[in-house]
Order: structure tokens, then sequence, then C-alpha cells
């Protein structure tokens, strides 16, 4: 799909076939989506599709929808990445299938996705049309500190819904597992977390070493304290990653669909203004492009060492009770045998049983995360993501942000020394 052939026409047909049947697009402003830094995986774009709408007296009126397309990257090569693992099949499949399906008679409120539009994954029309959330008061979190507590903790609602509703579904079908897991086609049937261009990416000793030399420049000779930790991440940098990682990803009791990837800019907050004071009400979850059935406690590591701020990160206990409880609601509410005898030890130990796909993301990818426009060189795209990641990384490292990396790091690695990760 190209912006060319989103037409006038084009738009009529999705909202006669999803808004009113009765809608007659006016006019279709479309604007730059995300800057540069704030997506990876698609080129995006804001849209306001003026139309009018007639009633059964005849009367009418004019209507603003306000949405949001995400189509394939511009760069070829990233394109060419992304198109080798079926992302934008894969988020096809799961706005059009696998959300219809697990939220299908649900007691929820309100779903923690996106309203959509149309969703295709097809080549020649790769596209994703939903609803604008900021037009709904959502807003992206702060990538360079993290969310703070009451934030996560809407963060972690959302993913306590989706991981319940997921679970249940698989746990009512009576299918085997790989007939149920084979319905969600690439969703099921392709982990591509293990294929090694992926792992290339997520294991990236390039970004590591830029990482450790920066730890090196900061903190080398400071404390006991920091030349152990120093030297426990350069340990670490020897070992087999990429074998663990992929040993991780062998289906448990817990396995069920995942969202995959789960940093700040892959879901949005909805604030509420009191008394001059935003406050955040609730999350929805963005971006199913690496959805795939998996270990939910693989989102929470990778949201944990991510997405939460310094003083989140380093409050683990609490705050894993928090999902731990609204997990077993949910479970308990749609009638799953698991939500009677789950307790909280059992799921933190199968949350530190992955825990180590948590810190393998802040060490090969905290410093993109947190990157700003001006980190970006003139050379980005000229490579594919392995060639430009790294770059990335020292440019970041060597900038206004390379300070805030390190010492979010640090916390990081603190913990990972503490459950014997480092």
């Amino acid at each position: 799909m190209i912006i060319e052939n989103m037409t006038d026409d084009w738009f009529e047909g999705i909202l006669k076939a999803t808004v009113d049947k009765t809608a007659t697009v006016v006019s279709v402003e479309i604007k730059p989506g995300l800057e540069i830094g704030e997506n990876y995986g698609s080129s995006t774009f804001r849209i306001r599709i003026h139309y009018k709408t007639e009633t059964d007296d005849g009367t009418g009126g004019e209507k603003v929808l306000h949405a949001f397309a995400k189509l394939p990257p511009t760069v070829e090569s990233h394109r060419a990445f992304l198109d080798s693992h079926d992302i934008f099949e894969r988020e096809a499949i799961v706005y059009n299938q696998l959300l219809p399906e697990i939220y299908k008679n649900s007691v929820a409120k309100n779903v923690p996705s996106p309203k959509v539009y149309f969703a295709s994954g097809k080549e020649e029309t790769q596209i994703i049309l939903m609803e604008d959330l900021v037009a709904r008061d959502f807003a992206l979190g702060n990538r360079r500190t993290g969310f703070d507590l009451e934030e996560t903790k809407c963060v972690l609602e959302a993913f306590a819904s989706f991981h319940a509703h997921s679970f249940a579904l698989r746990e009512r079908s009576d299918l085997s597992l790989e007939d149920f897991k084979e319905q969600f086609g690439t969703l099921g049937t392709y982990d591509m977390l293990t294929s090694p261009s992926v792992l290339a990416l997520f294991c990236d000793r390039a970004s590591g070493q830029r990482l450790l030399n920066a730890l090196k420049a900061h903190l080398g000779g400071t404390t006991e304290e920091n030349d152990e930790l120093i030297r426990r991440v350069e340990e670490y940098m020897k070992t087999d990653m990429r074998e663990r990682i992929v040993s991780l990803m062998k289906p448990t009791k817990f396995s069920c669909f995942v969202l995959g990837d789960c940093w700040v800019n892959n879901m949005m907050i909805r604030y509420e203004e009191i008394d001059g004071v935003k406050v955040p009400r609730e999350a929805c979850l963005l971006d199913f492009q690496i959805t795939r059935f998996a270990r939910p406690m693989m989102d929470l590591a990778y949201f944990w060492y991510t997405s939460t701020c310094r003083e989140v990160f380093n409050n683990f206990d609490a705050v894993f009770e928090f999902y731990y409880e609204e997990f077993v609601k949910w479970l308990k509410l749609l009638g799953s045998q698991m939500g009677q005898t789950l307790t909280l030890s059992e799921l933190l130990e199968e949350f530190e049983a992955v825990e180590e796909m948590g810190f393998n993301m802040s060490l090969f990818g905290l410093a993109v995360l947190m990157i700003s426009r001006e980190d970006f060189g003139e050379d980005y795209g000229q490579g594919g993501f392995a060639e430009d990641f790294p770059r990335l990384v020292e440019n970041v490292l060597n900038g206004s942000n390379g300070k805030k990396v390190i010492d979010r790091f640090v916390d990081h690695a603190k913990r990972a020394m503490k459950q014997n990760i480092l």
C-alpha cells in the first residue's frame, strides 16, 4: 500500500463498512504521524476524514473521523527485513481475528487496543488503519525516563486483561495445542524471536560492546562495586546469549498469545486533568507486529527493563504483586481454572525464569529506545537494521542522553546480578 492509493473513494468504502453505511467523504487531510525515533517498523500518518451521513428522516450531518495509518517503512532494506518475518500479516491477524476472538462475550468494559477500521497484511495492500487515540486524550509516555508508578499500573492492567483473555481462549478450546495455534496462522506457527536475523538484533554484540565501553568510561575505577558490575557485564557478553534466549521460547502451561514488543512507544495512556494535574486512567496496547504464542511473563520482563522509570523498577515486588492480582482477577472472571489455583510465588517463579529476556533488551536496546532526533545521522537507513542499530547506539551514548542510559542500565545490571543473570 502506498499513500497515493489512499483516495477519498478508498476511505469512503471503509467508512461505509465500519462506521455508517450512508457515509460520504467530503475531504481527507493526511499528515505525517510519528517522528523519527518514535517508531521503527512503519511509516505513519495522522488522518482527518470529514464525512456526511444521512438519517432515516432524510437529514444528516458532517462528522470527523480521526484515524492513524501504519504503512511499510520507506527504507527498502528495513521493509525487506520486516516482510521476511510477516510483520504486517501478524498485526492484521491480531486485529481481524485474534482480538475479536479473545474478547468475544467478554465482561471487559474496555478492550485495551485501538479500534481498527481496516487491516491488511497482503503485500500489495499492507496497511493498518485505526483510530487516532490522541483524539481521545491518549498520549505516549516519556521513553527516556520510563513510566511512573500510576502509568505503570495502567499498563499492567492492560497486560493482565490481554494475557488473561488470551490464556482463557486457549484453555477453553477443544483443539489440540498445535491445531489451536495453527488457526491463527503465523502468530501460532512461527516464533520470529527464534530467527537468526532477529536474534542478531536482540543479541547484537556490537551494540552491547558500545554500551560496555560507555560503562567503563563513566564508571570504571570509581568504586569496587562499579568495577564488579562492569566485569560481570563483560563476562556476560562472552556467553552464548542467543542459545539461552531461544531456550526461553519453549511453551509452558502459561503460554498464550502475547504482545511481544513491549517498549514505551507501543502503549499509550489516557489522561484526565484534575485540578491542573494529568492523571493516568487507562492504557491501550499498540503494535502487535511481534505478537506470537509465547510465555506472557516475557512481556512483563521486556516492559520492566525497557519502560519503567528508575523508582518503579527498583520497587519490583509491590508492582509485580499488582499485576498478579489483576491477572488472577481476570482469570476468575473468565472462569479459568488457573485463576483458582495460581499463587503469587508460582507466577514470580515463571517471571524469573524468563527475566533474562528483559535484561537482554536493556543491554542491547535501551540506548536505541531512549534516542533523540539529533542522534540519527545522515547515514541512517542506508543499511539494514543490523547495520543501523549499532551506529544509533553509539550516537545515543555519545549524545545528550548517554548519561541517562547509563544510569538506568546500572539499575538493571544491579538487579541482574541479584537475580544471577550476571
